[in-house]
């Protein structure tokens, strides 16, 4: 073919290409811009609209190499750094997205005008935490535009990790508006309020979230944790449930679900999950400690401490592991161990309540009589709000013949549980008549 020829097919071709492309007819384009290529043009142009083809067919790899050889033609080709960043998005190369994005807008400061590039831009640094920039940009679109589900959706994502909650929830709640069917919106509105501490508020974002979305686990993890916040104890084990069967190997979700179990006093199946938990995730203080409660609340003190052992070999300061493995220990072969394990827990906590009057208990037990009314004496100076503590203390100081200390815990529980209190009036009796 003669020179002249060659340049009218070359031509024919860039034109057809992008008529097809404007069609939207983008294989048929991109196979012309390929046409004109194998013919020897080289231009950026050419280069530059293969890639839009490319791009339209997610065919992103491609479209990278493409608008590459356009910019080894101009390097000054601020729409085609633009276009290399939203197809690096796709490719979730989020920093190269923004680094082409940011040569584009130096270029060309206009495009940082353009509602398209700006949602682009922001979206990226939403991926890069870059969350000031994200604001700043999503801000700047809802200057020209109504806000769309997106924009406001990028924008609250931004305001929430500012900790600009409340603007976040308004922003949020605007994008439910756009698109109520959008279960990423939803998501994020329960989930900030739920981070606010408004878990009544997060209830019905979250449950809307579920009935979009069956299968998000982790909208049924929040919304679990968020009834679990409001004492609706069995609406959080059903949600757990939910989550360990999405997914089943979060260490987790088998430890939320156990301590759960736990709450409504359903130890033994609380048991399982638990056990699971260590077994698939690291080891952790906490979860041992709340296994050996756990086996203690059912009686097996052994079990229980072995559990508070394994605590307190991952945290050895930890003075509740102590405490709960002295009343693990509270039986009358292991006495001595149990003191050993209060006096431990005082070492750490000096006026931990509890230690101190199971430290009297034992002491009692053991016939170490002094001993028991010097902790029970310091175990009256400690404060305590509950009321099964000041009924034992009152117990104990009748069995050690302290009854004007009796008393006094007696007048205690009268204010904060009088049927405690009428329950402790028979054991007065009792203790006047023996």
């Amino acid at each position: 073919m003669n020179d002249w020829l060659s340049r009218w097919a070359v031509q024919y071709w860039i034109l057809s290409g992008r008529w097809n492309y404007r069609q939207k007819q983008y294989a048929q384009a991109l196979g012309y811009f390929e046409r004109a290529i194998r013919a020897g043009s080289s231009s950026g142009a050419i280069f530059a609209h293969a890639g839009y083809c490319l791009a339209e067919l997610k065919r992103y790899d491609e479209a990278v190499e493409a608008y590459q050889k356009a910019l080894q033609q101009s390097r000054q080709y601020p729409e085609i750094h633009a276009h290399l960043g939203r197809i690096y998005s796709h490719l979730q190369r989020y920093q190269e997205a923004y680094d082409s994005l940011h040569r584009a807008f130096r270029s060309k400061p206009q495009l940082r005008e353009h509602a398209y590039w700006l949602q682009i831009l922001g979206n990226v640094c939403l991926e890069l935490e870059r969350w000031e920039e994200a604001r700043a940009s999503f801000e700047k679109i809802l200057v020209s535009k109504p806000g769309t589900e997106d924009v406001w959706l990028g924008l609250g994502i931004a305001l929430k990790n500012l900790n600009r909650q409340q603007e976040a929830v308004d922003a949020l709640r605007k994008s439910v508006q756009a698109s109520p069917n959008s279960a990423k919106a939803w998501h994020w509105l329960g989930w900030t309020f739920a981070q606010m501490g408004h878990h009544s508020d997060a209830i019905a974002p979250l449950v809307r979230v579920i009935e979009l979305d069956p299968a998000n686990a982790a909208a049924c993890f929040q919304l679990a944790e968020s009834c679990y916040e409001l004492h609706r104890f069995k609406d959080a084990l059903e949600q757990f449930q939910k989550y360990v069967a999405l997914n089943p190997d979060d260490p987790a979700g088998h430890y939320a679900l156990g301590i759960t179990y736990a709450e409504v006093g359903e130890f033994v199946s609380a048991v399982q999950p638990i056990r699971r938990a260590l077994s698939i995730g690291p080891e952790y203080a906490e979860v041992y400690y709340k296994l050996g409660w756990i086996y203690a609340q059912l009686g097996q003190k052994e079990d229980a401490a072995n559990a508070l052992r394994d605590s307190l070999r991952l945290e050895p300061r930890d003075a509740d592991s102590y405490l709960c493995l002295g009343w693990a220990l509270h039986e009358p072969q292991t006495l001595a161990e149990a003191v050993a394990a209060y006096e431990r827990c005082l070492e750490l906590k000096p006026d931990c309540p509890e230690a101190l009057a199971n430290l009297a208990d034992a002491f009692w037990l053991l016939g170490r009589i002094e001993e028991a009314k010097e902790a029970a004496t310091r175990a009256g100076k400690a404060c305590s709000d509950k009321p099964e503590f000041h009924y034992c203390l009152a117990e104990l100081y009748l069995k050690l013949g302290m009854r004007h200390e009796a008393n006094r815990e007696r007048e205690i529980l009268t204010q904060l549980d009088p049927a405690g209190a009428l329950k402790l009036a028979k054991l007065f009796d009792e203790s006047e008549n023996s």
